[in-house]
């Protein structure tokens, strides 16, 4: 049972589009001994870095956080429910109790109508990510270039050492790499919309107790899409970056690798969205730290991490059989000569 398991993953692992990574060709390879020694010994010597880096992406992040900070803005989302309903005063719930009280808007209209407000605010969360991919493109770049340790272009300090200019480099990525990054990030925001409408959905359908079978499984589904898709990220905006070869290929890849290591992948995609799950269910002084060690340092975090990981199947997989390969038809080459 396990060589069947064993030649079912090689089988599948051969269909992987092998090609060259898009480093410099007189770049050493870096000697890594342990992943994950290797990310956080990189995080803590390029930090300046991937700061600048990240202060470059936060840019394109503007739109996403004024979306983030509305509902705050108007009062939160109750709030936002009477404007939209162009309700002045606050709604009573107690009526037709006593004598004399005149009947108002129910509990759960109300909750609906919150809850409305809520998918159009994801909604319009989705609508930003397009912007935010323009600078991920600049960023992965840079992430990806650290892991690889491969050359920048550089000017000289006063003391006469060479600095990488990281501000070029992340416009250098956004110039080659913006076109697909937006591609793959209006993907993931039709699923992210989907997602979250489905999610909601079934909140309202569960409230006004109309919530079967099929709801409960359409809920479930939705869920798992939703985890895959994240887990797709983690792979392809890394790969956008690291092969010259076509994006339908660079789709394929990350399936492929998604399905023939999972428990890594869930790994990595439970640890990406840990930080996101805390601030949504912490509130107060402790939401606002996490928010703001999100906005420092999570764009530079994310991306080194995913490109490391990455990185690491590339080193294991894709790179050795494509060398292989090239040596292959070499030695095929000089047998025909001959």
């Amino acid at each position: 049972m396990a060589n069947e398991k064993g030649k079912k993953r090689i089988s599948l692992l051969s269909k992987l589009t092998f090609a060259p990574e898009n480093r410099s060709a007189d770049a050493p390879r870096p000697v890594i001994e342990g992943r994950f020694r290797y990310f956080f010994s990189l995080f803590k010597q390029k930090n300046n870095e991937l700061m600048v880096a990240n202060l470059f992406f936060l840019i394109f992040c503007l739109p996403l956080l004024v979306v983030l900070i509305l509902p705050g803005v108007f009062g939160g989302m109750e709030n936002i429910s009477y404007l939209l309903a162009k309700i002045t005063e606050k709604p009573y719930f107690m009526g037709n109790i006593g004598i004399g009280l005149s009947s108002q808007q129910s509990i759960t209209e109300a909750q609906i109508a919150i809850l409305n407000v809520h998918r159009l605010h994801y909604l319009l969360i989705a609508a930003t990510l397009p912007i935010l991919a323009i600078g991920a493109s600049g960023l992965f770049h840079v992430a990806m270039k650290l892991v690889w340790q491969d050359k920048f272009i550089t000017k000289k300090d006063s003391y006469g050492n060479n600095v990488p200019r990281i501000s070029v480099e992340f416009f250098i990525g956004v110039k080659k790499y913006a076109l697909q990054f937006v591609l793959i990030f209006l993907i993931f925001a039709l699923i992210f919309a989907a997602v979250s409408c489905s999610v909601i959905f079934f909140i309202q359908n569960l409230w006004q107790n109309t919530a079967g079978a099929g709801l409960w499984i359409l809920l479930i589904v939705a869920l798992i899409f939703a985890l895959f898709a994240a887990a797709m990220l983690v792979f392809m905006l890394p790969m956008l970056k690291m092969y010259e070869i076509p994006l339908a290929a660079k789709l394929k890849n990350s399936v492929i690798l998604i399905i023939s290591t999972p428990l890594p992948v869930f790994f990595i995609t439970a640890v990406s969205l840990l930080p996101f799950v805390l601030v949504s269910v912490s509130s107060g002084f402790i939401q606002l730290i996490l928010i703001a060690a999100l906005l420092i340092f999570g764009g530079g975090f994310y991306s080194l991490m995913w490109s490391n990981f990455v990185q690491y199947y590339a080193d294991k997989i894709i790179t050795p059989v494509y060398e292989s390969q090239i040596n292959k038809g070499q030695k095929k080459k000089k047998k025909n000569k001959k």
